[in-house]
Protein backbone atom coordinates (compact mmCIF):
# COMPACT_ATOMS: atom_id res chain seq x y z
CA UNK A 1 0.00 0.00 0.00
CA UNK A 2 1.39 3.48 -0.95
CA UNK A 3 1.79 6.05 1.53
CA UNK A 4 1.47 9.95 0.96
CA UNK A 5 4.36 11.46 3.02
CA UNK A 6 4.53 15.37 3.55
CA UNK A 7 7.61 17.01 2.33
CA UNK A 8 8.54 20.45 4.25
CA UNK A 9 11.38 22.16 1.82
CA UNK A 10 12.93 25.42 3.44
CA UNK A 11 14.34 27.66 1.28
CA UNK A 12 17.02 29.95 2.88
CA UNK A 13 17.69 32.92 1.47
CA UNK A 14 20.65 34.79 2.14
CA UNK A 15 21.10 38.41 0.51
CA UNK A 16 22.37 41.26 2.31
CA UNK A 17 22.67 39.37 5.62
CA UNK A 18 19.03 39.17 5.62
CA UNK A 19 17.30 35.87 5.95
CA UNK A 20 14.06 34.74 4.78
CA UNK A 21 12.45 31.36 5.32
CA UNK A 22 9.32 29.59 2.99
CA UNK A 23 7.80 26.49 4.17
CA UNK A 24 6.11 24.59 1.10
CA UNK A 25 3.94 20.88 2.00
CA UNK A 26 4.78 18.35 -1.28
CA UNK A 27 3.01 15.02 -1.70
CA UNK A 28 4.90 12.11 -2.69
CA UNK A 29 5.37 8.08 -2.90
CA UNK A 30 8.11 6.84 -1.53
CA UNK A 31 7.98 3.38 -3.41
CA UNK A 32 11.72 2.47 -4.83
CA UNK A 33 11.45 1.80 -9.02
CA UNK A 34 14.93 0.30 -8.59
CA UNK A 35 18.21 -1.57 -6.40
CA UNK A 36 21.96 -1.13 -6.94
CA UNK A 37 23.59 -3.69 -5.08
CA UNK A 38 27.44 -4.67 -3.82
CA UNK A 39 29.50 -6.24 -1.07
CA UNK A 40 29.21 -3.36 1.32
CA UNK A 41 25.32 -1.77 0.71
CA UNK A 42 22.60 -1.71 -1.30
CA UNK A 43 21.24 1.46 -3.06
CA UNK A 44 17.51 1.61 -3.89
CA UNK A 45 16.08 4.74 -6.40
CA UNK A 46 13.20 6.70 -6.07
CA UNK A 47 11.22 9.36 -8.41
CA UNK A 48 10.94 12.00 -5.26
CA UNK A 49 13.19 13.02 -2.65
CA UNK A 50 11.73 12.29 0.97
CA UNK A 51 12.66 13.47 4.17
CA UNK A 52 14.60 16.30 3.09
CA UNK A 53 15.74 20.00 3.85
CA UNK A 54 17.30 21.76 0.67
CA UNK A 55 19.03 24.62 1.79
CA UNK A 56 19.83 27.47 -0.93
CA UNK A 57 22.48 30.36 0.33
CA UNK A 58 22.90 33.60 -1.69
CA UNK A 59 25.85 35.18 -1.50
CA UNK A 60 26.44 38.93 -1.40
CA UNK A 61 27.85 39.42 -5.12
CA UNK A 62 27.52 35.74 -5.82
CA UNK A 63 26.41 35.14 -9.36
CA UNK A 64 25.60 31.33 -9.07
CA UNK A 65 23.66 30.00 -6.22
CA UNK A 66 25.50 26.91 -3.92
CA UNK A 67 22.92 24.31 -2.80
CA UNK A 68 23.71 21.15 -0.16
CA UNK A 69 21.32 18.37 1.51
CA UNK A 70 21.03 17.50 4.87
CA UNK A 71 19.01 14.74 6.62
CA UNK A 72 15.71 15.47 9.04
CA UNK A 73 16.55 12.58 11.76
CA UNK A 74 12.87 12.62 12.43
CA UNK A 75 12.66 10.50 9.00
CA UNK A 76 15.08 8.24 8.85
CA UNK A 77 13.42 5.01 6.92
CA UNK A 78 13.32 1.20 8.10
CA UNK A 79 13.97 -0.94 5.78
CA UNK A 80 13.41 -4.58 5.35
CA UNK A 81 14.38 -6.78 2.57
CA UNK A 82 12.83 -10.30 2.34
CA UNK A 83 12.32 -10.68 6.22
CA UNK A 84 16.18 -9.08 7.63
CA UNK A 85 16.09 -6.01 8.19
CA UNK A 86 19.14 -3.50 6.46
CA UNK A 87 20.60 -0.74 8.48
CA UNK A 88 19.74 2.44 6.90
CA UNK A 89 23.28 4.26 6.04
CA UNK A 90 22.44 7.54 4.13
CA UNK A 91 20.33 9.35 0.88
CA UNK A 92 20.49 11.67 -1.61
CA UNK A 93 17.42 13.16 -3.33
CA UNK A 94 17.08 10.35 -4.89
CA UNK A 95 18.80 7.25 -3.17
CA UNK A 96 18.82 5.34 0.06
CA UNK A 97 21.28 3.18 0.93
CA UNK A 98 21.69 0.53 3.39
CA UNK A 99 23.53 -2.40 5.14
CA UNK A 100 22.82 -5.97 5.59
CA UNK A 101 24.09 -8.17 7.81
CA UNK A 102 27.61 -9.93 7.20
CA UNK A 103 25.83 -12.86 8.53
CA UNK A 104 22.53 -13.05 6.65
CA UNK A 105 22.09 -16.09 3.87
CA UNK A 106 20.78 -14.18 1.28
CA UNK A 107 17.79 -15.47 -1.37
CA UNK A 108 15.86 -14.64 -4.91
CA UNK A 109 13.18 -12.42 -5.80
CA UNK A 110 13.17 -10.71 -2.23
CA UNK A 111 10.43 -7.93 -1.33
CA UNK A 112 11.66 -4.57 -0.70
CA UNK A 113 9.78 -2.79 2.61
CA UNK A 114 10.48 0.81 3.22
CA UNK A 115 8.91 2.44 6.14
CA UNK A 116 8.78 5.97 6.69
CA UNK A 117 7.96 7.46 9.74
CA UNK A 118 4.99 4.94 10.39
CA UNK A 119 4.02 4.52 6.68
CA UNK A 120 4.95 1.43 4.68
CA UNK A 121 5.47 0.94 1.06
CA UNK A 122 6.56 -2.46 -0.77
CA UNK A 123 8.16 -2.44 -4.11
CA UNK A 124 5.72 -4.45 -6.39
CA UNK A 125 8.26 -4.60 -9.21
CA UNK A 126 11.53 -4.51 -7.95
CA UNK A 127 12.68 -7.74 -6.38
CA UNK A 128 16.17 -7.84 -4.76
CA UNK A 129 18.57 -11.32 -4.98
CA UNK A 130 21.81 -11.76 -3.08
CA UNK A 131 24.36 -13.85 -1.25
CA UNK A 132 23.55 -16.62 -3.71
CA UNK A 133 25.98 -19.16 -3.66
CA UNK A 134 28.01 -19.64 -7.24
CA UNK A 135 30.11 -22.37 -8.39
CA UNK A 136 32.87 -21.44 -10.81
CA UNK A 137 35.25 -24.55 -11.12
CA UNK A 138 35.77 -27.84 -9.63
CA UNK A 139 38.72 -30.29 -9.35
CA UNK A 140 40.02 -33.57 -8.23
CA UNK A 141 43.14 -34.84 -6.91
CA UNK A 142 44.06 -38.00 -4.81
CA UNK A 143 40.46 -38.63 -3.67
CA UNK A 144 39.75 -35.32 -2.88
CA UNK A 145 37.05 -32.94 -4.79
CA UNK A 146 38.16 -28.94 -4.56
CA UNK A 147 34.93 -26.63 -5.65
CA UNK A 148 35.57 -23.00 -6.41
CA UNK A 149 32.65 -20.01 -6.08
CA UNK A 150 31.34 -17.51 -4.26
CA UNK A 151 28.94 -17.37 -1.08
CA UNK A 152 29.25 -20.93 -0.52
CA UNK A 153 28.03 -21.07 3.75
CA UNK A 154 29.73 -23.00 5.96
CA UNK A 155 30.64 -26.63 7.38
CA UNK A 156 27.33 -26.75 8.80
CA UNK A 157 24.62 -25.16 6.12
CA UNK A 158 26.10 -26.43 3.05
CA UNK A 159 24.68 -29.62 1.23
CA UNK A 160 27.01 -31.64 -1.32
CA UNK A 161 25.00 -34.40 -3.24
CA UNK A 162 26.54 -36.54 -5.95
CA UNK A 163 24.78 -37.89 -8.83
CA UNK A 164 25.03 -39.27 -12.35
CA UNK A 165 25.46 -42.16 -14.56
CA UNK A 166 26.18 -45.37 -12.61
CA UNK A 167 24.78 -43.62 -9.11
CA UNK A 168 21.74 -45.48 -8.05
CA UNK A 169 20.91 -43.72 -5.14
CA UNK A 170 22.23 -39.51 -5.10
CA UNK A 171 25.18 -39.41 -2.57
CA UNK A 172 24.94 -36.86 0.58
CA UNK A 173 28.24 -35.59 1.44
CA UNK A 174 28.62 -35.98 5.09
CA UNK A 175 31.93 -34.41 6.08
CA UNK A 176 32.57 -30.95 3.81
CA UNK A 177 35.66 -27.80 4.74
CA UNK A 178 34.76 -24.47 3.63
CA UNK A 179 37.47 -21.76 3.71
CA UNK A 180 36.66 -19.15 5.70
CA UNK A 181 36.09 -16.55 2.86
CA UNK A 182 33.66 -19.36 1.66
CA UNK A 183 35.62 -19.24 -1.69
CA UNK A 184 36.86 -22.47 -1.74
CA UNK A 185 34.90 -25.98 -0.53
CA UNK A 186 36.81 -29.72 -0.37
CA UNK A 187 35.51 -33.35 0.08
CA UNK A 188 36.62 -36.58 -0.11
CA UNK A 189 35.04 -38.04 -3.27
CA UNK A 190 33.42 -41.32 -2.48
CA UNK A 191 33.84 -44.71 -4.29
CA UNK A 192 31.66 -44.45 -7.80
CA UNK A 193 31.18 -46.74 -10.66
CA UNK A 194 32.11 -44.08 -13.26
CA UNK A 195 34.76 -41.23 -14.02
CA UNK A 196 32.14 -38.57 -14.95
CA UNK A 197 30.06 -37.23 -12.25
CA UNK A 198 27.10 -34.47 -11.60
CA UNK A 199 27.30 -32.12 -8.50
CA UNK A 200 24.75 -30.40 -6.46
CA UNK A 201 25.46 -27.88 -4.09
CA UNK A 202 22.61 -26.28 -1.42
CA UNK A 203 22.85 -23.80 1.16
CA UNK A 204 20.25 -22.53 2.98
CA UNK A 205 17.44 -24.37 0.57
CA UNK A 206 19.39 -22.14 -2.33
CA UNK A 207 20.85 -24.46 -5.16
CA UNK A 208 23.22 -24.95 -7.62
CA UNK A 209 25.00 -27.40 -9.92
CA UNK A 210 28.32 -27.43 -11.42
CA UNK A 211 28.07 -30.40 -14.32
CA UNK A 212 31.03 -33.40 -15.52
CA UNK A 213 33.71 -33.56 -13.26
CA UNK A 214 35.73 -36.55 -13.94
CA UNK A 215 37.92 -38.33 -11.49
CA UNK A 216 41.06 -40.70 -12.11
CA UNK A 217 40.56 -44.78 -11.89
CA UNK A 218 41.10 -45.99 -8.81
CA UNK A 219 41.36 -50.01 -7.97
CA UNK A 220 41.03 -52.25 -5.05
CA UNK A 221 41.92 -55.83 -4.13
CA UNK A 222 39.27 -57.84 -2.44
CA UNK A 223 40.20 -61.05 -1.97
CA UNK A 224 43.52 -63.24 -0.89
CA UNK A 225 44.16 -65.86 -4.03
CA UNK A 226 44.74 -69.34 -2.93
CA UNK A 227 48.25 -70.60 -3.37
CA UNK A 228 47.83 -72.71 -5.74
CA UNK A 229 45.65 -72.01 -9.41
CA UNK A 230 44.24 -68.64 -7.29
CA UNK A 231 42.95 -65.74 -8.73
CA UNK A 232 43.01 -62.16 -7.81
CA UNK A 233 39.74 -59.91 -7.55
CA UNK A 234 40.18 -56.71 -8.48
CA UNK A 235 37.11 -53.66 -7.78
CA UNK A 236 37.92 -50.34 -10.49
CA UNK A 237 36.40 -47.38 -9.75
CA UNK A 238 35.46 -44.09 -11.50
CA UNK A 239 35.85 -46.03 -14.72
CA UNK A 240 34.85 -44.80 -18.24
CA UNK A 241 31.63 -46.00 -18.22
CA UNK A 242 30.69 -44.20 -21.55
CA UNK A 243 33.27 -46.75 -23.78
CA UNK A 244 33.96 -50.51 -24.34
CA UNK A 245 35.56 -52.07 -21.68
CA UNK A 246 39.72 -53.29 -22.70
CA UNK A 247 41.53 -55.85 -21.40
CA UNK A 248 43.35 -55.25 -18.03
CA UNK A 249 46.62 -57.09 -17.08
CA UNK A 250 48.24 -57.97 -13.91
CA UNK A 251 52.34 -58.60 -13.87
CA UNK A 252 53.77 -60.33 -10.31
CA UNK A 253 56.97 -59.91 -9.37
CA UNK A 254 59.04 -60.52 -12.16
CA UNK A 255 56.79 -62.98 -13.62
CA UNK A 256 55.24 -62.51 -17.15
CA UNK A 257 52.51 -60.60 -17.50
CA UNK A 258 49.16 -62.33 -18.30
CA UNK A 259 45.61 -60.83 -19.12
CA UNK A 260 42.71 -60.45 -16.68
CA UNK A 261 39.11 -60.34 -18.01
CA UNK A 262 36.71 -57.58 -19.36
CA UNK A 263 35.77 -55.70 -16.48
CA UNK A 264 32.48 -56.17 -15.74
CA UNK A 265 29.08 -55.05 -13.43
CA UNK A 266 25.90 -55.20 -12.95
CA UNK A 267 23.07 -52.85 -12.77
CA UNK A 268 23.18 -52.18 -8.64
CA UNK A 269 26.75 -52.87 -7.97
CA UNK A 270 28.99 -49.19 -7.70
CA UNK A 271 32.30 -50.63 -9.28
CA UNK A 272 33.23 -52.63 -12.09
CA UNK A 273 35.30 -55.89 -11.48
CA UNK A 274 37.68 -57.80 -13.30
CA UNK A 275 39.61 -61.27 -12.50
CA UNK A 276 43.25 -61.70 -12.63
CA UNK A 277 44.76 -65.53 -12.37
CA UNK A 278 48.01 -65.10 -9.89
CA UNK A 279 51.17 -67.66 -9.77
CA UNK A 280 51.12 -70.37 -7.23
CA UNK A 281 52.93 -69.02 -4.50
CA UNK A 282 52.29 -68.12 -0.31
CA UNK A 283 52.76 -65.48 1.29
CA UNK A 284 51.70 -61.40 2.11
CA UNK A 285 52.66 -58.55 0.58
CA UNK A 286 53.34 -59.84 -2.99
CA UNK A 287 53.99 -56.87 -5.30
CA UNK A 288 52.13 -56.35 -9.05
CA UNK A 289 51.34 -54.07 -11.44
CA UNK A 290 47.85 -53.66 -13.08
CA UNK A 291 47.83 -52.36 -15.88
CA UNK A 292 43.95 -50.90 -17.68
CA UNK A 293 43.66 -48.92 -20.63
CA UNK A 294 46.22 -46.09 -20.30
CA UNK A 295 46.49 -46.47 -16.31
CA UNK A 296 49.37 -48.36 -14.34
CA UNK A 297 49.33 -49.29 -10.63
CA UNK A 298 51.29 -50.79 -8.49
CA UNK A 299 50.25 -52.25 -6.05
CA UNK A 300 50.10 -55.55 -3.23
CA UNK A 301 47.94 -58.51 -1.90
CA UNK A 302 48.98 -61.47 -0.10
CA UNK A 303 47.89 -65.33 -0.48
CA UNK A 304 45.23 -67.09 1.52
CA UNK A 305 46.27 -68.18 4.58
CA UNK A 306 46.76 -71.65 5.56
CA UNK A 307 43.61 -73.37 6.99
CA UNK A 308 43.76 -76.53 9.21
CA UNK A 309 40.53 -79.06 8.64
CA UNK A 310 41.92 -82.11 10.65
CA UNK A 311 44.65 -84.43 11.61
CA UNK A 312 45.61 -88.41 11.80
CA UNK A 313 48.21 -90.40 12.86
CA UNK A 314 49.78 -93.38 11.57
CA UNK A 315 48.91 -96.92 12.28
CA UNK A 316 51.97 -97.12 14.76
CA UNK A 317 51.27 -93.78 16.19
CA UNK A 318 54.63 -92.58 15.05
CA UNK A 319 53.64 -89.74 12.28
CA UNK A 320 50.60 -87.25 12.05
CA UNK A 321 49.32 -86.14 8.85
CA UNK A 322 47.67 -82.77 8.86
CA UNK A 323 44.84 -81.98 6.61
CA UNK A 324 43.78 -78.94 5.17
CA UNK A 325 44.33 -76.34 2.53
CA UNK A 326 47.19 -73.40 1.09
CA UNK A 327 50.38 -75.52 2.70
CA UNK A 328 52.29 -74.46 -0.16
CA UNK A 329 54.82 -77.13 -1.52
CA UNK A 330 58.21 -76.06 -0.70
CA UNK A 331 59.07 -76.44 3.17
CA UNK A 332 60.98 -72.96 2.48
CA UNK A 333 58.14 -70.86 1.88
CA UNK A 334 56.42 -72.60 5.41
CA UNK A 335 57.38 -72.41 9.02
CA UNK A 336 55.08 -75.04 11.20
CA UNK A 337 54.81 -75.19 14.84
CA UNK A 338 53.43 -77.91 16.92
CA UNK A 339 52.10 -78.18 20.59
CA UNK A 340 54.77 -75.21 20.81
CA UNK A 341 57.80 -76.48 18.67
CA UNK A 342 58.71 -75.74 15.05
CA UNK A 343 58.83 -79.06 13.49
CA UNK A 344 59.39 -77.51 10.03
CA UNK A 345 62.75 -79.78 9.75
CA UNK A 346 60.75 -82.60 10.94
CA UNK A 347 58.15 -82.75 7.83
CA UNK A 348 58.17 -85.87 5.91
CA UNK A 349 56.15 -84.99 2.55
CA UNK A 350 54.13 -81.76 1.65
CA UNK A 351 51.69 -80.53 -0.86
CA UNK A 352 49.13 -78.24 -0.90
CA UNK A 353 46.18 -79.83 1.00
CA UNK A 354 48.34 -81.98 3.62
CA UNK A 355 52.16 -82.61 5.22
CA UNK A 356 53.25 -85.55 7.36
CA UNK A 357 55.72 -84.91 10.15
CA UNK A 358 57.06 -87.14 12.82
CA UNK A 359 55.83 -87.25 16.47
CA UNK A 360 57.13 -85.98 19.29
CA UNK A 361 57.70 -87.74 22.30
CA UNK A 362 57.22 -85.21 24.17
CA UNK A 363 53.55 -85.21 22.52
CA UNK A 364 50.90 -86.92 24.61
CA UNK A 365 48.21 -89.16 23.30
CA UNK A 366 44.69 -87.64 23.73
Amino acid sequence: MTCKKILFITLLFSFFMKTLSINDPLSIDAAPYAIRYNETSIVFLFEFSVAYYTRIIFFQNATTPRSDTTTNSNLIPTITIGDQQCKFIKSTTTELECQLDANVVGGRNLSVNVIFDGCSSISTGVKFTYNIPKLSSASYSNGIVTLNGNNLGSNNVSIIQIYGNGINVNKQIKQIQVSSDEKSLTFTLPPLKCTLFNINFTRDNISVSLLSISASLSINVVNRPSVANGSLSIDLYYINCSVTQSIPSIKVGSLPENQCSIPSSTSTSEFYQTTCNTPYGTGINKQFTFKYSSYSFNNTFSYASPIITSRKFSKDLTNITIHGSNFGNSTTLIQVQFNGSDITSEIQSLNNNQFTFKRLESYEME
